[in-house]
């Protein structure tokens, strides 16, 4: 009795399809839905198949990407992929905690576990109408250049060390200004000029 229900039940499982992996081939990701298609087990062609994602989340996975595929209702025509890796482009080494966002480009955004967040791209735009940076110990920028296409407003004391050059617009205009050592006006040394006088030319300003 009971072998006979086993073989029942094998018989109609043998016509529900299991879950099973793929190869990817190509993704449309024009739709509402990405869609893929690929290859399965023993060659069997795989087409219009759902790439189901996380909310807030979407991707379009480069082709050679390995597939789990959920057949719904057990059949293989109503497959739908849940998900996708690539060993040879996924981000390795990661340490216990730690979350990567990467792409096929050599790009990613890794979360460490020593609170270091680290963005490695080679051209990184924001674009937003405003935007707040709060750093309560203070901000590093390690470039050759900084540039800025419009106004610059700074709250506190500017300090530098490498010179400072000001041209077009109406100048500098200045409330306050102490130096320490010689200025040049107008081509001419402030501590270092003369001036003609009746009895001659004057000396230099004490």
């Amino acid at each position: 009795m009971i072998a006979e229900i086993d073989k029942r039940i094998s018989r109609a499982l043998a016509g529900v399809r299991r879950v099973f992996r793929a190869v990817l081939g190509s993704v449309n990701t024009a739709g509402p839905v990405v869609m893929a298609s690929g290859t399965g087990l023993a060659d069997e062609p795989l087409s219009d198949v759902e790439l189901m994602q996380h909310f807030g989340f979407t991707s379009a996975p480069p082709p050679g990407s390995m597939l789990v595929v959920v057949p719904v209702g057990g059949a293989s025509s109503h497959g739908v992929i849940v998900a996708t890796e690539h060993v040879q482009l996924r981000i390795k080494g990661l340490q216990t905690g730690e979350t990567a966002v990467y792409n096929a480009y050599g790009d990613y955004l890794l979360f460490g576990k020593d609170h270091t967040t680290t963005l490695k791209t080679k051209n990184f735009v924001v674009d937003s109408e405003t935007t707040t940076i709060k750093a309560s110990q203070g901000i590093k920028l390690d470039t050759p250049k900084v540039e800025a296409t419009h106004e610059l407003a700074v709250a506190e004391a500017i300090t530098g060390s490498g010179g400072l050059a000001v041209s077009g617009g109406s100048g500098a205009s200045i409330d306050k200004l102490d130096v320490s050592g010689d200025a040049t006006i107008g081509g001419k040394s402030y501590l270092e000029h003369t001036h003609h006088t009746p009895d001659g030319e004057s000396d230099p300003p004490s």
